[in-house]
């Protein structure tokens, strides 16, 4: 990773904490979005989260894997302006891949222990976005960037 060592610290903070995103994909030119429950690996290169496979969201993925994802530290209340933090992960969506699905799906259930019946259904996948880099926003208006390195 390059950039401010703090800035991993933000987002593995942020992301202790939020357990929902805005995936943001693409459908004939037009973005699209979904809010997701997404869990993450311990080096932040990697963003996971569960579809079925017959919905918008994963023929979007399939016609183009380019996404980013949206994660903030909202309260909904006035000191979110002064103290709001919004990262951006910017990458590649692919399904992941069957010799790490176990693994990565046991990661995701004990992140998410609620969604246990719906992770188990046939026609669910375990989607990964490899992240290029992450736009982090903080007090407003200051922007930093924190390029990942695979």
């Amino acid at each position: 990773m390059t950039g401010d060592p703090d800035l991993k610290k933000i987002l593995e903070n942020m992301f202790h904490h939020q357990k929902l995103a805005v995936l943001a994909t693409q459908e004939s030119a037009e973005p699209y979005c979904n809010l997701v429950a997404f869990s993450h690996s311990d080096d932040l290169k990697k963003l996971f989260f569960a579809t079925s496979r017959n919905t918008r969201k994963c023929k979007n993925l399939t016609e183009n894997p380019r996404v980013c994802m949206l994660v903030d530290n909202r309260t909904h209340a006035e000191t979110d302006f002064t103290r709001g933090i919004v990262a951006t992960a910017f990458g590649t969506a692919s399904e992941v891949p069957p010799e790490q699905r176990t693994e990565r799906l046991d990661a995701h259930l004990q992140r998410h222990r609620s969604l246990g019946p719906l992770l188990s259904s046939e026609d669910r996948t375990l989607i990964q976005i490899e992240v290029s880099h992450y736009i982090i926003i903080s007090n407003f208006e200051h922007v930093s960037v924190l390029q990942i390195k695979n």
